[in-house]
């Protein structure tokens, strides 16, 4: 992992214990702490320092008296500021305090030098200078200073606009060449088309004269576009570490605050030091949270405007000459601003699709490095069993199966440990714990079953790859089916497969038992937004027609006619009740199939593939009999 520099820091300056206190965002606190406790120490010094510390004994002001009439005193010393009489005799020094001093002590040292008694006053100066700073100046002086301290906390002036001096700063990493494991497009897999997008960006960065030459303008602006770890942030750091250049990342969330003016105030800082530090990259993570367009109504408040506005403003002023890229990320492309999206602006926009086969082996590739894996390890087999996971996932496959692995006590991976790995990843881990009794155990076996035989039937794009009882997650029973192979686009009929699919389970039920049970609910969930999504999007109904109604909102709900909601209604339950009549026919007409899959998850809980093979291999594809389709 790269080691990032302070996050507030300035970057002309060491890194001194103190400038990492300041950069650190707790530098105000510590050091008003300080202020506060040195302010005590100091208090607490010359408290000690005026306090009377009279040397000799104590004595009654009637004792003084009696001894100087008894010539046993001869000198007699008033100190102002200890209010005290200190009289010496042959022994030593005895001491008098007075209560009502001014007055008293007047009198007696009148009444003593009648008496023939040497007699003087000491004005303790240096004391009398020292209680005047503890009751006057010091006071007067801490709150002086406290007050300068937060005055120039919440305002500093900057070209005549007072901004939040720590507040304004913007709250970035910085990573710089020779400090971090650089990351190179090496170690990014399975994005070769974004990579060729990007590597121009690397090429201006490092070799900007070969587009001066030719009068071509760099890009100012990158819009990464794509589903959350499918790369957006490695491909950026890849292009700095490319080009050898500092990457200043930050998330577009912590621009959005509430006060007036810090919002902007970061942004302003984040471009100056990236100038500063020019040829660099800026990444902006989720840059939807500060970009959203400010047309969607009440989204944004008068604030996060600002910050958009600065935003907009930076990118066009853009010296070209700095060679400072601004690369941001989304999964949202469809909410930001019109005029964050022009030309001029972010220049190019590189969508970035989920791995394909190929793009997903290359993943497994990178990240087994560092692994010991068994000789027989398939990854290709690996990369078609993880169909629509992202790159973060396949990264958190692998270190899994190395926990697993770990946790077995073996040395090396193998197969067993990257498959469980899969599953607990996709699914969750197996949880033993919830044990069920002999008669649930054997209904979610008929009805994982179910699943699988229709699947492995009806379903032409995918193959039943695995059957299990194992609870996992929400989960008491879980079918797995892998596609045969990477597609953009599904039919009408492959979409009406995978609905009978996901509600063979119930089907298979109310064959057996005549009786459903409540483990349907997700499969039902899943059918019924399939149908919808069908019905009301992709226009795949003869009733409908070739309309998209658009998504199921209130919204659009109002857009359209009572009786046309009613009549696409009565299309999605009439394509699930078709599905059901499907998966009814495959389960009636394999029958036998069907009890003994049941009985065999009953004894071992989970078939493989190999097993399913063994006892489905034989069925021809498609249904027993010739069923209208819808």
């Amino acid at each position: 992992m790269a080691r990032r520099d302070d996050q507030f820091s300035d970057d002309d300056q060491k890194d001194t214990w103190f400038q990492r206190l300041k950069d650190s965002g707790r530098g105000p606190t510590v050091l008003l702490g300080g202020l506060v406790v040195f302010l005590i120490v100091v208090y607490a010094v010359v408290l000690t320092a005026v306090r009377p510390n009279t040397p000799g004994r104590e004595m009654t002001i009637d004792e003084l008296q009696r001894e100087v009439r008894d010539r046993e005193i001869t000198e007699v010393t008033l100190l102002s500021e200890d209010r005290r009489l200190v009289g010496t005799d042959a022994e030593g020094d005895w001491w008098v305090g007075t209560g009502n001093f001014d007055n008293l002590a007047q009198s007696l040292l009148t009444e003593f030098t009648q008496q023939g008694v040497r007699t003087r006053i000491d004005t303790q100066t240096s004391k009398a200078m020292l209680k005047l700073a503890t009751q006057f100046l010091l006071p007067a002086m801490s709150i002086a200073v406290m007050f300068t301290f937060f005055y120039q906390l919440r305002r500093r002036d900057e070209g005549g606009t007072a901004e939040y001096a720590l507040l304004g700063r913007s709250k970035h990493r910085r990573y710089t060449a020779g400090q971090q494991a650089d990351v190179t497009f090496a170690d990014v897999a399975g994005l070769n088309e974004a990579k060729q997008e990007l590597y121009e960006v690397k090429e201006f960065l490092s070799d900007p004269e070969t587009f001066e030459r030719v009068g071509a303008k760099p890009p100012r602006g990158v819009l990464l576009v794509g589903p959350p770890g499918c790369g957006k942030t490695l491909l950026a750091k890849a292009v700095a570490g490319e080009a050898g250049v500092p990457f200043f990342s930050v998330s577009a969330s912590s621009f959005v605050e509430m006060l007036a003016g810090v919002g902007p105030s970061r942004v302003r800082d984040l471009f100056r030091k990236a100038k500063a530090a020019a040829p660099c990259i800026i990444f902006i993570d989720e840059v939807d949270a500060m970009g959203r367009s400010r047309s969607i109504g009440d989204t944004l408040n008068p604030e996060g405007e600002s910050t958009l506005n600065e935003l907009l403003v930076q990118l066009d002023g853009f010296d070209t000459t700095k060679r400072v890229v601004l690369i941001a990320a989304t999964n949202r492309p469809d909410i930001l601003d019109s005029a964050l999206m022009r030309k001029g602006r972010f220049d190019r926009q590189i969508v970035i699709d989920e791995p394909d086969l190929t793009g997903r082996l290359a993943i497994f590739k990178v990240h087994s490095r560092g692994k010991p894996l068994a000789e027989d390890v398939d990854l290709q087999r690996f990369a078609r069993r993880t169909v629509g996971l992202s790159g973060a996932d396949i990264a958190a496959i692998m270190n899994e199966a190395a926990t697993l692995a770990a946790r077995r006590r073996q040395t090396v991976v193998t197969n067993k440990e990257i498959g469980d790995a899969i599953d607990r990843v996709v699914a969750g881990p197996e949880l033993h714990s919830r044990m069920l009794g002999p008669d649930e155990k054997l209904r979610v076996a008929y009805h994982e079953a179910g699943h699988a035989l229709v699947g492995w039937v009806l379903n032409s794009l995918n193959t039943v790859d695995k059957v299990s009882v194992v609870a996992r997650g929400h989960s008491l029973g879980l079918t797995w089916s892998l596609p045969l192979e990477d597609r953009r686009l599904k039919t009408c009929s492959q979409y009406q497969e995978e609905i009978a699919m996901a509600v063979a389970g119930r089907t298979a039920e109310l064959i057996v038992y005549n009786d459903p049970s409540g483990g349907s609910q997700t499969d039902l969930a899943r059918a019924t937004q399939l149908a919808h999504f069908m019905v009301f999007e992709l226009g795949m109904s003869d009733a409908i027609g070739p309309v998209s109604l658009g998504p199921r909102t209130i919204g659009a709900s109002l857009e359209h006619s009572d009786e046309l909601m009613r009549e696409a209604d009565a299309e999605v339950r009439r394509i699930l009740e078709k599905a059901d009549e499907r998966a009814r026919e495959v389960i009636t007409a394999y029958r036998d199939k069907l009890d003994l899959m049941a009985s065999r998850l009953v004894a071992q809980e989970t078939l493989e593939h190999s097993e399913l093979q063994a006892i489905l291999g034989d069925l021809p594809k498609g249904l027993p009999r010739t069923v209208a389709t819808a």
